[in-house]
């Protein structure tokens, strides 16, 4: 994921995937219909600053459906299931963004990020799935830990550098949860974001959206966002905070 501030500036790289990885990927994986970001979607153009992909599989179709302000860091991606099966369903509405190793100074500064309960959690992507300090200290380091996971009001979740973030926004926290996991093989780590499973009968449809922010950690622009996205830029601890 390159980012831009203008037309012809320098690219930024926010995130670097493996191959065959993307980001903001949607796997719907209990659906029991496999990977559903790996196959192939159809192409809508309902309008200049819309795009959309659909697919369908196995009586289910899987619509995405990206919405972009202009001049903004900020967009806008809703996801729509319509179950077109003869069974009930349960999505969780996933989205994954995976952070690989990089041979560049800031790598070592990424972090996945959240903000959970009104806390903002951080664990560098290098240390995701790894004992933590005082496991080590009481004798446990010899065992990989399991994935960190944050249930219920959570307002953002994804990965940032010292100078850029990158994040997505469920439009209802209450019901949301994020997870930071380590990357098969350990090279890396992704921050997922989703909803609680919810039932979704036969003939029945279920839409889901989030903001994304993939930008600079600027003050004005982060408070104009909401959500507490401000709270990303590191400013140390509350009492010697600017």
């Amino acid at each position: 994921v390159l980012f831009r501030s203008q037309p012809g500036a320098p690219a930024v790289e926010l995130t670097t995937l493996a191959r065959g990885e993307s980001a903001l990927h949607t796997p719907f994986a209990g659906l029991g219909r496999g990977d559903l970001s790996a196959v192939a979607y159809e192409v809508e153009r309902p309008s200049r600053w819309q795009v959309g992909f659909r697919a369908e599989v196995r009586g289910l179709q899987v619509r995405k459906l990206y919405t972009f302000e202009p001049h903004s860091y900020l967009f806008r991606l809703r996801l729509d299931v319509a179950n077109r099966s003869d069974e009930d369903i349960r999505p969780e509405f996933e989205l994954s963004w995976p952070v690989r190793p990089r041979d560049t100074p800031d790598f070592t500064q990424q972090m996945l990020v959240a903000l959970h309960e009104g806390s903002v959690e951080r664990e560098p992507a290098g240390s995701v799935g790894s004992p933590s300090f005082f496991s080590r200290l009481f004798g446990g380091g010899g065992r990989e830990q399991g994935p960190t996971r944050y249930s219920g009001e959570v307002d953002w979740a994804g990965a940032a550098t010292q100078y850029f973030l990158a994040v997505a926004l469920p439009e209802a926290p209450r019901d949301a949860y994020a997870v930071f996991q380590p990357l098969p093989g350990g090279d890396g780590a992704s921050a997922v974001v989703g909803y609680a499973p919810t039932l979704l009968p036969p003939g029945q449809e279920l839409s889901r959206e989030y903001r994304v922010y993939i930008g600079p950690k600027e003050s004005q622009r982060l408070e104009a966002v909401g959500s507490q996205l401000d709270r990303s830029i590191d400013r140390g601890w509350a009492w010697v905070a600017p």
